[in-house]
């Protein structure tokens, strides 16, 4: 005896590539967090950052295995949750990332609060992050990678 499958009635709509959340794919998400984690994991262990021969604070990617300057990298990140913020109209806690990349480039003290006050500046900024599509965190980019550049032509 053979079983009779009943018809599907649900129409198949596809999604637009672009439209998927970034919480279905955790592994963007950990190339934007984990660098900045592990910058605030070394000072919390040591006490300092990575630097360079010039003594520039630096941090090496998971990504790409390649080093890069830590304050520009946490402005970049801050930059890009300003932009949001402006879009959406939702504040967003980037002072506290200012306030460490500030004390990276000029070279203060990062104190206990201070990486405090970012990791729970990461967690919100994290959670806002899953639910943005991938062609809106894109378009994020994007606008960052513009500003980056007006401003290093106006220097």
């Amino acid at each position: 005896m053979t079983a009779r499958k009943r018809p599907r009635n649900k129409a198949y709509r596809p999604r637009l590539p672009g439209a998927r959340t970034l919480r279905t794919q955790p592994w963007k998400l950990r190339n934007v967090f984990l660098p900045l984690e592990e910058i605030l994991n070394q000072m919390e262990a040591s006490g300092l950052s990575d630097v360079d021969q010039r003594g520039t604070p630096i941090f090496q990617s998971t990504k790409d295995s390649c080093w890069y300057t830590s304050a520009p990298a946490i402005n970049g990140v801050a930059d890009a949750y300003e932009i949001h913020a402006k879009r959406s109209g939702r504040p967003m806690p980037i002072e506290a990332l200012r306030r460490v990349a500030n004390k990276l480039h000029y070279g203060c003290m990062v104190f206990a609060s201070d990486v405090v006050a970012m990791r729970a500046a990461l967690d919100t900024l994290r959670a806002e992050t899953m639910g943005m599509t991938e062609d809106y965190a894109h378009s994020l980019l994007q606008a960052v990678c513009i500003q980056i550049e007006l401003e290093r032509i106006s220097a």
